[in-house]
């Protein structure tokens, strides 16, 4: 008897899914068959091709039912303190080993339905060249608590690269406790900058096509929608009446699905890892561990920059060596900046340096003469193709030079004893906190256009692999070299 067929035959420690899972796929299964099924008892053709077609869906139906039975079947796990493995599939079996210190973070979901039968789903997130998510699903409550605590136990099995090559990692603020919990206020005021309410015009015209499909919403209505129109247009009281109307139930629309979305959010720290929880009906809770945690982002969108809202991501990185990756993690999704800011601070003990430095004024004029080979390629197929729109190109080029003076604008760094910080973007601006620790490489260069204005481009490449690059550019030569010589100088020091 194999190894494999020794534990499905019920070696200690294996587990299977829940039976509820079976109810939960065959569910599924009925929802993918629904609309053919309609269809077909709708059509009363007498065709050959759609009776062949009916008599194929029967044993096409049967080995997807007998698929889904075998699937729950052959389902095998078990989790230690060091790895997890599953065994899956349905007529052919598979068998994981997944180390627990490949798992960048775990992700517990809990829909509304879960609820009724106290089940929950776990998806564990892994980075192995491309994303892995690897998904226990329909499993107990308790179980889950329990295999989180297995994963996470005491933080052995899962050793930072960065500190094996002489990093400390990022560094969490001891203390198990509850960071941060959204409130309804701020719920609010992003259903109105996300501008979510907006969607509720395409949501209505999908939910009438879909209805109209299957039910002829068209040929039941008649020319009533013309009539009602025809209506509003010649009153104005009414028309502006159901325009504020449409309006209020656009917006309520939009504070609905933020609420959905973000209600009871809360960011939970106990200094060796970060806990996100959020959703009102469908619950999901991400475990991410600080010391994966390779840099901080703030991001500010166009309209919430003038409210003063930021956006906070978490930057992580999972596995080590060539099998690393950087995958980011909302910390906040929007949050007053200055509040942000105090809250970063408590829970890694860091803190953003201000001012931070400006580009020097001839940096604009490197970024407004570098040629835009992009721009050339169009102007010169706009002119012999269609001159008569000659203004395309330069309504082209104003964008372009539009988008440099604010990216100059917008940049700003600062380097410090133990950290970079840049700012970029154009209409959004982004700030990224980065340790030295964990920067793999850095390359300073100069194209010959910056060599005749004296300035230089930086780039730090975040170690991970596919690595996250952060980019300074058009800086003096010598803030350039500075940072350059910090950067070696770091690289020199002995691992404590």
């Amino acid at each position: 008897m194999s190894v494999m067929d020794e534990r499905i035959a019920g070696a200690p420690g294996w587990k299977r899914l829940s039976p509820a899972w079976l109810f939960f796929s065959l569910a599924n299964l009925v929802k993918e068959w629904l609309i053919p099924i309609i269809l077909f008892v709708i059509n009363n053709s007498d065709g050959w091709w759609i009776k062949a077609i009916k008599i194929l869906c029967v044993p096409f139906f049967l080995i997807q039912l007998i698929g889904i039975f075998l699937q729950w079947k052959n389902y095998k796990y078990r989790v230690t303190e060091k790895e997890i493995r599953i065994i899956k599939g349905s007529f052919v079996k598979e068998e994981k080993i997944i180390p627990v210190k490949r798992i960048q973070s775990v992700e517990k979901e809990t829909s509304f339905i879960h609820r009724w039968f106290s089940l929950t789903s776990l998806k564990i997130h892994l980075a192995t060249g491309e994303e892995e998510v690897f998904s226990l699903e329909a499993i107990k409550e308790k179980e889950a608590d329990e295999i989180l605590n297995r994963i996470r136990g005491d933080g052995k099995g899962t050793a930072d690269p960065a500190a094996e090559a002489g990093g400390k990692g990022m560094q969490g603020v001891p203390g198990a406790k509850t960071i941060f919990a959204m409130a309804p206020k701020d719920i609010f005021i992003a259903s109105f900058t996300s501008f979510s309410f907006l969607a509720f015009g395409p949501f209505l015209v999908s939910l009438y096509l879909n209805i109209d499909e299957y039910f002829h919403l068209s040929d039941l209505l008649g020319d009533l929608p013309v009539r009602v129109w025809e209506s509003l247009a010649r009153s104005v009281p009414l028309l502006l009446l159901g325009g504020a109307a449409l309006i209020a139930v656009s917006l309520l629309f939009g504070i609905i699905v933020t609420f959905l979305r973000y209600g009871n959010y809360r960011v939970e720290s106990d200094g060796k890892r970060i806990v996100i929880k959020k959703g009102l009906f469908n619950v999901s809770e991400l475990a991410v561990p600080v010391e994966k945690i390779r840099a901080i982002k703030w991001k500010k969108y166009f309209l919430r920059s003038f409210l003063g809202i930021t956006e906070v991501k978490l930057v992580a990185m999972a596995g080590n060596g060539e099998d690393s990756e950087t995958k980011s993690a909302v910390l906040f999704p929007f949050l007053q900046e200055n509040r942000a800011k105090e809250l970063v601070r408590e829970m890694f003990g860091i803190r953003l340096s201000e001012p931070m430095e400006k580009l020097p004024a001839r940096a604009l004029a490197v970024k407004l003469l570098r040629p835009n080979y992009l721009w050339i390629i169009a102007a010169v197929v706009n002119f012999y193709q269609w001159p008569e729109y000659w203004y395309a190109s330069v309504i082209l080029l104003v964008y372009i030079l539009v988008h440099r003076i604010l990216s100059f604008f917008r940049c700003r760094y600062r380097l410090e004893e133990n950290h970079i910080q840049q700012q970029g973007g154009v209409w959004t601006a982004e700030l990224i906190y980065l340790p030295e620790h964990h920067m793999d490489e850095m390359v300073l260069k100069t194209s010959w256009l910056q060599r005749r204005f004296g300035l230089a481009t930086v780039e730090i490449h975040i170690r991970a692999n596919p690595s996250e690059t952060l980019l300074i550019e058009d800086l003096p030569w010598e803030k350039g070299a500075e940072i350059f010589r910090w950067f070696m100088e770091k690289r020199k020091r002995p691992a404590a």
